[in-house]
């Protein structure tokens, strides 16, 4: 039997709910089996330790804020050889963790020919797109496994028009507002991506 799940609504009312996707937790525990027994049908589901987590389709803003992500990224890895770029995967981060990054970057041959998100190990970096819905889990327990896997984590804050760097081992974020860099390779200059044109003409 497919689960059933509270309708998600507005955390924030301060918030238009035109711009921001909401999210919603629903009680579980839930298994691998049962999260791949789904419906794709536009909703992110997530797991974290056994927990359902819905995101409904996300809004114009959000979905271009993962297009010129991709489209800033993906360019620097062809240039360079070095992986590729997707807006979301399935992140097995766990027995009973699945992530979907908005945006997440694998490196090396593997990412370039994967078959199977079961076979990808981990991304270099993992890229959120914040909301008042999603900021708890975001800046929580999501930023918590992949900095445990070793992955580099961008918070992208349409409010504050702002990227929060997180690289592992660090116990506070860097804030760029005018450009934050990416270095995979230390032989490779790094990718510098203009903060302020990821938000040009969207807010």
């Amino acid at each position: 039997m497919t689960p059933r799940w509270p309708r998600t609504r507005m955390i924030d009312s301060a918030f238009p709910p035109s711009r921001y996707c909401a999210m919603a937790a629903v009680p579980g525990p839930y298994t691998l089996e049962m999260w791949e027994r789904l419906p794709r049908d536009g909703n992110r589901y997530e797991l974290l330790d056994g927990q359902l987590v819905v995101t409904p389709l996300a809004s114009p803003i959000h979905q271009t804020l993962v297009a010129r992500l991709v489209m800033a990224i993906g360019p620097y890895l062809e240039t360079h050889h070095l992986g590729q770029v997707w807006p979301g995967i399935d992140f097995h981060a766990g027995p009973s963790t699945v992530l979907e990054p908005d945006v997440a970057v694998g490196l090396g041959e593997t990412a370039r020919s994967l078959r199977s998100w079961k076979e990808f190990d981990r991304p270099a970096l993992a890229v959120e797109i914040l909301s008042p819905g999603s900021a708890r889990y975001d800046r929580g327990p999501k930023r918590e496994r992949y900095l445990a896997r070793g992955c580099e984590y961008w918070i992208v804050d349409p409010d504050a028009r702002a990227v929060e760097r997180w690289v592992p081992g660090a116990s506070e974020p860097s804030i760029h507002r005018a450009s934050v860099a990416w270095q995979p390779d230390a032989s490779i200059e790094a990718l510098t991506i203009d903060v302020g044109g990821l938000f040009r003409d969207l807010l």
